[in-house]
């Protein structure tokens, strides 16, 4: 078949019908084009979603072993040798003043036997380089359970070993604190005076995840 086989109408009708037929499918293109652009904008927003979902279930997560790892005997342990603490303190005779310190005493050396070191305290250390004659020095991590008090200093950290702790190491059923090192001292005094769990909790608790808990409860149920 020829081109000249063709006449000029039917020629003219085919361009005109071809030029629809491109139409329709640059409008239909057109269409696609949009929705995928829709769609790659939803599927961003969802991503955002779930990594906010996601941060949010961690420090939940956090929240909820907070109440499960820590037995009540322990937090019993403990709160009876803040009290004990307490009233050795204050008492104004010597002599019992000295029984109720190895009482206390006694008990902290129960509570540190009985502590699987749940709730620890990190502030870590630093090797410093040769390239820098103002700072050749090495400072070595710490770490204390806010429970028991059992603190830790980072070994051979000086000595270009490899640096690490005996007790308070990384274990599944801990939960974490970062803090300087310069504060280490004042918050193991802090922890140590606390005889109430729930303040002490909060202290290990994200704040996102208490804000997150409180508008649960602000919230309606259906």
């Amino acid at each position: 078949m020829h081109i000249l086989d063709f006449t000029p109408e039917e020629i003219a009708a085919a361009l005109k019908n071809e030029e629809k037929a491109k139409k329709s499918l640059d409008d239909k293109l057109a269409r696609v084009a949009e929705q995928m652009s829709k769609l790659a904008k939803k599927q961003a927003e969802l991503k955002k979603e779930v990594a906010a979902s996601e941060w949010r279930l961690n420090h939940l997560d956090v929240s909820q072993a907070l109440h499960v790892l820590i037995p009540e005997e322990l937090w019993s342990l403990r709160a009876a040798l803040a009290k004990k603490r307490i009233e050795a303190r204050e008492t104004d005779s010597k002599r019992e003043s000295a029984s109720l310190h190895a009482e206390a005493a006694q008990m902290e050396k129960e509570l540190l036997a009985k502590c699987p070191h749940p709730l620890v305290v990190n502030a870590a250390g630093y090797q410093a380089t040769n390239h820098n004659d103002d700072d050749d020095r090495s400072e070595p991590g710490e770490r204390f359970c806010a429970v028991c008090n059992h603190h830790e200093v980072e070994y051979a950290r000086w000595s270009g070993q490899e640096a690490g702790f005996k007790k308070l190491v990384e274990a599944e059923n801990r939960v974490w604190a970062r803090e300087h090192r310069e504060a280490i001292e004042d918050l193991r005094k802090t922890f140590l005076k606390i005889d109430d769990y729930r303040e002490l909790l909060n202290h290990f608790t994200p704040q996102r995840a208490l804000e997150l808990l409180e508008s649960l409860r602000k919230t309606p149920t259906k």
